[in-house]
């Protein structure tokens, strides 16, 4: 008799052990959801990185004429990229809202 409850309560933990892990990935993939949202990535600033300041930045440079230097497409809004969106938009420090980059994409 000690041989199948010490088997039911090894099978039980193990049950447990299971949903509990199911649980986490659950919460995993949530996070993940909610990190690829666009919306949170902006208002896009100094600072910010990824493929949709590759996307303003080739923007801004269809945008920039001379003595502007057009832009590297990195991904990386530093110096050069605040520069050419102060330029564009005439205010300081530039910014760019989640309104702005649906206009620049079409």
């Amino acid at each position: 008799m000690n041989k199948y409850i010490t088997l039911f309560i090894v099978l039980l933990f193990c049950i447990v052990i299971a949903v509990v892990i199911a649980g986490y990935r659950k919460k995993e993939e949530k996070l993940e959801e909610v990190a690829q949202d666009p919306i949170l990535k902006f208002p896009a600033k100094l600072g910010s990185k990824g493929s949709h300041i590759r996307i303003i930045q080739q923007w801004l440079n269809q945008q920039l004429s001379a003595p502007m230097d057009q832009l590297d497409i990195d991904g990386i809004w530093g110096d050069k990229t605040e520069e050419a969106v102060q330029y564009i938009t005439n205010q300081e420090p530039g910014l760019i809202t989640y309104p702005d980059y649906n206009n620049m994409k079409k």
